[in-house]
């Protein structure tokens, strides 16, 4: 996995730091994970990027 190095997230479950990496190999979108709770964070537009990266995937798979 591809990690970012910038200043971390505070997660907002638990307060601690927060790994900002890719969603998955097939699907590069970055989001923020606690390792601490297992909080997953998704900034503006990620989780949508994610949608339609997804459903873009399954209507060339039909």
């Amino acid at each position: 996995m591809h990690f970012r190095v910038s200043h971390p997230r505070q997660c907002p479950k638990c307060g601690k730091s927060m790994l900002r990496k890719f969603y998955s190999y097939a699907y590069n979108v970055e989001i923020d994970t606690c390792q601490y709770c297992s909080l997953t964070w998704f900034d503006a537009d990620e989780l949508e990027l994610l949608q339609c990266l997804i459903e873009l995937e399954e209507k060339r798979s039909r």
